[in-house]
């Protein structure tokens, strides 16, 4: 991963089968791969990309009598990491369940800048979404802020905001999927107590700009 910041990615083995590997070590400096200690069967294209990082990526042993028993361990190597890891380095879960979200806020506010990052679903599992949903839904969009009555000069604090968010979303390959989360990044980055007070006009304006849509609390990129 090119820059100073350095980021440590966290997945299980069964969301690593389903992405593009090329894309993950652009944006990793280090991968934390929880796996079933039962686990037989790796796929040797999967460890050929996968030992491309070297001694970067660690194979972390789990048992997987349930799904719930598993996301524990994935949440109890985080935080043995949080305690080791230097405070400046990124962490990053990559998975699509939202039940890592509350995690993810915890450890921003406990000084460590950490982000969940969506996977892709495959055919497959949008077919079986698609057989799961009885009827087309709208999901409602959120309600921002209004910034139109903000003054010159407030509006170009929140514009400068707003760009330097984006250019450091597209540069770290951040995907912060919450609404909340997205707005600690912001925070993060961002001290002036003008952006403090209006943090979701910065979201606003970002939406306005077509670079995110936000539904039912999720945040959606359009980069």
């Amino acid at each position: 991963m090119s820059g100073s910041k350095q980021r440590y990615v966290f997945i299980d083995f069964d969301n690593l089968k389903n992405i593009k590997f090329n894309k993950l070590e652009k944006v990793c400096d280090k991968l934390f791969i929880l796996i079933d200690e039962k686990e037989k069967k790796i796929p040797f294209k999967l460890v050929r990309e996968v030992q491309r990082l070297g001694r970067n990526v660690k194979w972390v042993s789990a048992v997987a009598n349930d799904k719930g028993n598993f996301d524990l361990q994935l949440a109890f190597l985080l935080g043995r990491m949080h305690q080791k890891a230097h405070k400046d380095i990124e962490f990053a879960i990559l998975t699509n369940d939202t039940s890592f979200d509350d995690l993810v806020e915890f450890v921003n506010i406990n000084g460590r800048a950490c982000i969940r990052i969506k996977r892709k679903k495959t055919k497959r599992e949008k077919r079986v979404v698609e057989q799961l949903e009885h009827k087309e839904t709208v999901l409602p969009t959120l309600e921002l802020k209004h910034i139109s009555d903000t003054n010159n000069e407030s509006y170009e604090l929140i514009a400068h905001a707003a760009s330097e968010t984006i250019e450091r979303l597209i540069q770290s390959g951040n995907r912060p999927a919450q609404v909340e989360v997205l707005k600690d990044y912001i925070l993060m980055y961002h001290k002036d107590e003008l952006i403090t007070k209006n943090v979701d006009a910065v979201l606003e304006e970002i939406a306005n700009r077509n670079e995110i849509k936000i539904e039912q609390n999720e945040v959606l990129y359009n980069f």
